[in-house]
């Protein structure tokens, strides 16, 4: 993995937020896998086609499996309990070169019977 700038752009029911972190990246043909830090957390973003992963470890546990078009089942951990958490995923679109990745996640999380919008952006640099 090679060092990278990451800036994620988030949307959760309208509220928008940017940031900017170091992380490392590894860049295929096809697929890319990015790993940035946070605070109290390490986070992970793998896309592959039309599939996306998202695992944040940290201060709680987040684990989200996104396919275009398909309701899949994730998981949300605190302090040692662990449950449920469902995405439908409306579009998984990237652009990945040898230098750079661009990328849009939209999905719906799904927990309880409420749904929250969701919106990732994600534009990667190589060092």
């Amino acid at each position: 993995m090679q060092a990278c700038t990451v800036m994620i752009s988030t949307k959760a029911d309208g509220t928008a937020s940017e940031i900017v972190r170091e992380g490392r990246v590894e860049l295929l043909p096809r697929s890319a896998k990015i790993v940035y830090f946070e605070e109290n957390a390490t986070v992970s973003v793998s896309l592959c086609g039309e599939k996306a992963t998202i695992v944040r470890e940290g201060d709680y546990q987040l684990s989200l499996f996104l396919e275009n078009g398909k309701k899949t089942k994730g998981e949300i951990g605190i302090a040692g309990n662990s449950g449920e958490i469902w995405t439908q995923t409306h579009s998984i679109e990237s652009k990945i070169t040898e230098d750079y990745v661009v990328a849009c996640l939209q999905y719906d999380l799904l927990v309880s019977g409420e749904s929250q919008k969701m919106e990732l952006r994600l534009l990667v640099k190589r060092k």
